[in-house]
């Protein structure tokens, strides 16, 4: 990483007024040790991989219709009793949908869901077991209402789009996911949108940005995720952010990325960077921000 990319931000920070800058730099920052891989998966959390998780944060929806999916399994879905094999469309209605996905060994479900406007929880056993793979198009599209996604496996490629998109006013909350792409494909894009919580999440090898934003209007909060890569561009690339606030807090850390660990242009509202860090390589800055009026 360039040295001058922790004096850079604080200078930023410093001459704007406009956020809160604390970057941790622990011992194992020194020359000797920056590039240790030996950083913890956020991606890969103690579970039990044959159990539905009805029981998680995201799965407590009012209204909502609930689908229960098992690798190998024949029912229809209904019940955990009853579970079906595979899961590839969006029932028929306007009711929330829920997903619990199970699998006590390593599974992959193909999936693309596109142009969702009602809210969506997709939760799996274990990131570890669970894996969606996308083949040429995003896992989902959510474009109204809020998509939930826990302990999931997302991978494969999405051309050049992510895995993830999230536009008009759609929002997102994502807990220990485990991110891959192939090709240039990005991990997570946010187009408008609204609120994005990311917490527990790892992006490993990304080909193009790990988690981009345009033109979001949405209060951000990013909390203890692992950007490990080897990332092709950018870990977090932010272009005109018009929301009420970003925070991004609680030690995420940033690893073996082609770009910028976190790049801003354009930028209103209140911002917190807390508890962060970044030990490289990285081949731009470790946070650049240009155009901050916060």
């Amino acid at each position: 990483m360039k040295k001058h990319s922790y004096l850079l931000a604080s200078l930023v920070c410093a001459a704007l007024g406009g956020c809160t800058l604390a970057l941790d730099l622990p011992e194992s920052l020194s020359p000797s040790n920056s590039s240790d891989g030996g950083l913890a998966d956020a991606g890969s959390v103690p579970c039990d991989g044959s159990a539905f998780r009805l029981d998680h944060p995201f799965a407590q929806i009012d209204g909502s219709q609930t689908i229960y999916v098992r690798s190998g399994a024949t029912g229809d879905g209904s019940s955990a009793e009853t579970p079906a094999g595979e899961f590839n469309a969006m029932p028929a209605g306007e009711s929330p949908v829920v997903v619990l996905f199970a699998a006590a060994e390593a599974h992959t479900w193909n999936l693309q869901l596109d142009a969702i406007t009602r809210p969506l929880a997709l939760i799996g056993s274990c990131a570890d077991t669970v894996q969606l793979e996308a083949q040429g198009a995003p896992l989902v599209h959510q474009q109204g209402g809020e998509l939930r996604l826990a302990r999931l496996g997302l991978s494969g490629t999405a051309g050049d789009q992510a895995l993830i998109e999230v536009s008009a006013t759609g929002g997102l909350s994502a807990d220990h996911l485990s991110i891959t792409t192939t090709g240039d494909s990005h991990g997570i894009h946010i187009e408008a949108g609204g609120d994005v919580t990311l917490q527990h999440s790892h992006f490993a090898a990304i080909g193009g940005h790990a988690l981009s934003g345009e033109q979001a209007v949405g209060s951000w909060t990013l909390e203890d995720n692992t950007f490990l890569g080897p990332i092709g561009l950018d870990g977090i690339s932010i272009v005109d952010f018009g929301g009420s606030g970003f925070r991004m807090i609680g030690n995420n850390q940033f690893q073996t990325i082609k770009g910028t660990a976190l790049a801003v242009q354009q930028a209103l509202g209140s911002w917190t960077l807390e508890d962060n860090t970044f030990r490289g390589p990285i081949g731009g800055d470790g946070i650049s921000i240009v155009d901050f009026s916060g």
